[in-house]
């Protein structure tokens, strides 16, 4: 269970890793987002992953690759379709411009 306060939407804004032993949140706090990764167990943050300012939109929803290693973060600025994370490099790269129509709802690998 996720503290209280953390901004998280309900909708797609959580991901379980493969293992089941890590949860993947992204919560907003004013124009900011953030993903961090949380014990399944105790609930306390193992780390912070990313962080993106000045975000036009919220909510920050996630997608998860099935092996894992690659987070899509979606609908947190109206730049591009989203941003991918290599979460074992922490190497971030966008994903197509959007061309200004509204971003995506949801997303899915």
């Amino acid at each position: 269970m996720l503290p209280d306060g953390l901004g998280v939407d309900v909708n797609g804004s959580i991901a379980l890793s493969a293992s089941g032993t890590v949860m993947l949140a992204c919560s907003e706090n004013s124009h900011d987002a953030m993903l961090a990764a949380y014990d399944v167990a105790t609930g306390h943050r193992l780390s912070t992953i990313y962080v993106r300012r000045n975000i036009d939109v919220a909510p920050c929803g996630i997608a998860v690759t099935s092996s894992g290693r690659y987070v899509l973060l979606y609908n947190i600025g109206f730049g591009g379709i989203g941003t991918q994370i290599d979460l074992a490099t922490r190497e971030v790269s966008g994903l197509a411009r959007n061309s200004g129509r509204q971003p995506p709802l949801g997303l899915s690998w």
